[in-house]
């Protein structure tokens, strides 16, 4: 690439940066040669210069631009871009709308019960009815009516019965319709309509339609609606096929991964098997690249080979974004469906725009963000009514082919330029990183169990770091789960109780389940796991009873919150029974993978810093662009000491406030010392005959306290104290 498609590269692709789009895309070309950014282009034939015209999008084109068509442009013949808009769905066909009801006029009514060669008898119910009409006013409102369906319902909660229909206008019988009504409970699945067709408009007297249903489940005593049809104008539908990426039936589930074209926004997933009975709960994932999956469908498909039109093998969905589809069926005891096929059921869009001469379409790469014309302001006003007859010329396309303009450097070219140098002293651990093959720019780096457990929980302190010591930009995806199979325990027995310590794959990971295949074809036993965190605390994750009966061989399953744990101990009451032995200890981890923007090459991933804060790159802003990219898959190589390494002085990190109050503590500590030891020395430097008067002798003070006190002047002694007498 030379330096000029450089510069118009960066130009058309930077610029997005600063744009406030929820799609974050490269700025629109609207200077240089815009349709380098293109790889793909068509013809527009059928288009009257000068007319405003409708060019249908082709699935071929869906499946190879952006999904809101972000990706699509229209250029004239001097390369100027064409304003459009675009029309979802606006492309018509007629089809049957139900309008009008009228209820059945019974005319006659017969029941009898046949017996066959079968042991069952079959129950007959027969119905002479008039034939369905319109009032003059309502015939005047639906005057395109063309066909009327006939709804047999009944209350009977379990049934399936054959119908069929006979129009008699005097001696002509005209067979009107054959087919079957059913209901099947838990979970309910009925059907009650039968399209009759169109009816004579003006039959002739005692003209009257015959209806017999027949079945083997008593007399379904039906109410009969007749319901008109008119045609009206609706969107085509688009079927396109889906490719399977991988699928796996196992503990009763079977999942299916489907590729999604970037373009393809399916309105219904459409399934196909040729299994003749079955009954599934169906539930589908939106997974995005990088992001946590999302339910956009459920539902329950079921075919009955045996009742005409008993089936239904459609799920709508809701809105995806992903890459990937992911499909799963609950099988439960029942085998996978056979010969499984997946299709996409789109509603076909359209542009809307006025024609010139020599119009090509260019579409696909995702390098811009969607335009904003003023055609699409007035859409209201443009759409209205549009329609097959509205007299709008319908433009087509030829065929398909690459643009010979387009500049097939990497989509990501604006992002492949290095940041600001990082320091290497405050990372502890490093690990080498090879990218190749990014043809756009983009690698995903799933990290090791070690370099999770060496780096914070939230992964703030991972860089990415080239030969020169610059940080290259990354995204950091949403975590999903990941299976690693540990080594298989040993019981150690403790009394009626076995414990089992699992060795992990790191010394601090996170985790979400435990999965165990036992030999043992049948268990029932309580457990507890118990995990030593990461503070050296333990706590108990499960706690609960493993079961599994002769019938079941699937693994036992712990499932708990996710949390980073150092080590984890399994615990389990045997009573009278021997230790459990295991085949198989599955550990369910939870990781984040990384999206690097950088051009092949090696690079060094550091890791490791308890201070370092989350880095912020403009490529966020670009996110829904960066992650709807195929990724090469970087190579992570081990973990090992960063050579480096500074380890930071015990007072570094701490704040000017902590500081201080550490100096204080230390100056009060130090007046404290020198206050006792001032106290100590004064009383040593006391003189020893003040001492001494200050107290009385021992003995004397010893015989002070044996002789009691009194309130009464004592005589001298040797004398006698008068006794009041004589």
């Amino acid at each position: 690439m030379n330096s000029k498609i450089t510069r118009v590269a960066l130009a058309l692709l930077v610029g997005s940066l600063a744009l406030p789009s929820t799609q974050a895309q490269p700025t629109p070309p609207n200077s240089g040669d815009a349709s380098r950014v293109f790889p793909l282009e068509a013809e527009i034939l059928d288009a009257t210069p000068g007319r405003l015209v409708r060019l249908p999008i082709p699935a071929e084109v869906l499946q190879r631009s952006a999904p809101d068509l972000a990706d699509v442009r229209i250029h004239g013949a001097q390369g100027r871009e064409l304003p459009y808009m675009i029309d979802s769905g606006a492309r018509s066909v007629s089809v049957a709308e139900t309008t009008r009801s009228v209820d059945a006029v019974i005319l006659r009514t017969d029941r009898r019960i046949e017996r066959g060669d079968s042991l069952a008898a079959t129950f007959i119910e027969h119905f002479e009815v008039t034939m369905p009409t319109l009032s003059e006013d309502a015939l005047d409102a639906a005057r395109q009516t063309r066909a009327w369906t006939l709804n047999v319902f009944s209350r009977a909660p379990r049934f399936v019965a054959q119908v069929s229909v006979e129009a008699v206008d005097g001696d002509a019988t005209t067979p009107q319709a054959r087919g079957s009504i059913y209901r099947f409970p838990t979970p309910e699945r009925a059907g009650f309509t039968l399209s009759l067709g169109p009816l004579p408009t003006s039959p002739g007297r005692g003209a009257h339609l015959v209806i017999e249903v027949r079945g083997e489940s008593g007399y379904l005593e039906p109410t009969l609606t007749f319901e008109t049809s008119t045609r009206h104008e609706v969107p085509e539908k688009l079927t396109i096929a889906l490719q399977v990426t991988a699928s796996r039936s196992e503990n009763g589930v079977t999942t299916v991964y489907l590729e999604r074209p970037s373009g393809v926004a399916p309105d219904r997933l459409l399934l196909s098997t040729t299994t003749a009975n079955f009954q599934r709960d169906v539930s589908v994932f939106d997974a995005a690249q990088g992001e946590s999956e999302a339910v956009i469908g459920q539902g329950l498909v079921y075919r009955v080979q045996e009742v005409a039109g008993a089936e239904v093998l459609a799920i709508p969905l809701a809105r995806a974004s992903g890459q990937t589809l992911r499909v799963t069926l609950q099988d439960e005891d029942s085998p996978a469906l056979e010969d499984l096929h997946f299709s996409a059921e789109v509603t076909q869009p359209s542009l809307v725009f006025t024609a010139e001469e020599g119009a090509i379409l260019r579409f696909g790469g995702g390098r811009v963000r969607a335009p904003h014309y003023d055609l699409m302001r007035i859409r209201s006003g443009l759409t209205g009514g549009l329609g097959s007859d509205d007299g709008r010329a319908e433009a087509h396309l030829g065929a398909v082919r690459p643009n010979p303009n387009f500049d097939a450097g990497p989509a990501l070219g604006f992002a492949l330029v290095a940041g600001r140098p990082v320091p290497l002293d405050p990372f502890s651990s490093r690990a080498s990183v090879h990218i190749a093959d990014a043809r756009e720019g983009l690698s995903r780096l799933d990290l090791s169990p070690e370099v999770l457990a060496a780096s914070r929980e939230a992964m703030e302190d991972i860089r990415l770091v080239d030969a020169a010591g610059l940080q290259r930009p990354y995204l950091k995806g949403a975590e999903e789960p990941r299976n690693v199979e540990l080594p298989v325990p040993s019981a150690q027995a403790h009394g009626e109780r076995s414990s089992y310590e699992l060795s992990l794959p790191a010394s601090i990971i996170r985790v979400s389940a435990l999965y165990l295949d036992s030999t043992a074809e049948f268990l029932g036993r309580s457990h507890r796991l118990i995990a030593r965190l990461p503070n050296g605390r333990e706590r108990t994750l499960s706690a609960g009873y493993l079961a599994r009966s002769i019938d079941t061989q699937a693994p036992l399953e712990i499932h708990f919150e996710a949390i980073r744990v150092q080590s984890l101990r399994l615990e389990i009451e045997d009573g009278g029974d021997a230790p459990l032995t295991f085949s198989r200890v599955t550990l369910e981890l939870h990781t984040a993978p990384l999206f690097l923007v950088a051009p092949d090459g090696d690079y060094t991933l550091y890791f490791g810093d308890p201070e370092l804060a989350a880095p912020v790159y403009e490529l966020n802003r670009a996110r829904d662009l960066v992650l709807s990219l195929p990724a090469a898959t970087a190579a992570l190589g081990g973990l090992e000491a960063n050579p480096a390494h500074v380890p930071p002085a015990w007072y570094a990190g701490d704040s000017g406030q902590t500081l201080l109050v550490w100096v204080m503590l230390v100056l009060g500590l130090i007046v404290l010392i020198l206050l006792t030891v001032r106290v100590a020395r004064s009383s040593d430097e006391l003189p020893k005959d003040e001492t001494a008067s200050s107290a009385p002798p021992q003995g004397e003070a010893a015989k002070a306290n044996d002789e009691p006190e009194s309130t009464e002047d004592e005589p001298p002694d040797g004398q006698a104290e008068p006794d009041g007498r004589g």
